[in-house]
């Protein structure tokens, strides 16, 4: 099991996710809390299983919402560098280093 630690855009990112989803309803706040837990728990246990989209960074897709956990691996620790919704602003956390 790998440490994971987030970007502070990727934090920034969830936390206007997780805003949008409160403001719509609890349950499907909570419902997308439950599975970006799970997402990061397999990510942490499987980096490798996931698809490459450039040099170390891979993307994880959520299966019930539109997003894409970006992620990079270094030796000691996984850095999440982006929660990316599918369509809007592509590519904008490239920048992001760690």
């Amino acid at each position: 099991m790998e440490t994971i630690s987030f970007h502070s855009g990727a934090i920034d990112d969830l936390k206007n996710t997780l805003e949008y989803y409160k403001d719509i309803s609890q349950d499907l706040l909570g419902r997308f809390k439950a599975e970006f837990e799970i997402r990061l728990h397999v990510i942490s246990q499987s980096p490798k299983i996931f698809q490459k989209t450039r040099k170390n960074i891979r993307k994880c897709k959520m299966n019930k919402f539109p997003f894409h956990i970006i992620f990079q691996e270094y030796d000691e620790f996984i850095l999440i560098l982006a929660i990316a919704h599918f369509k809007r602003k592509p590519g904008y956390w490239k920048k992001r280093k760690s």
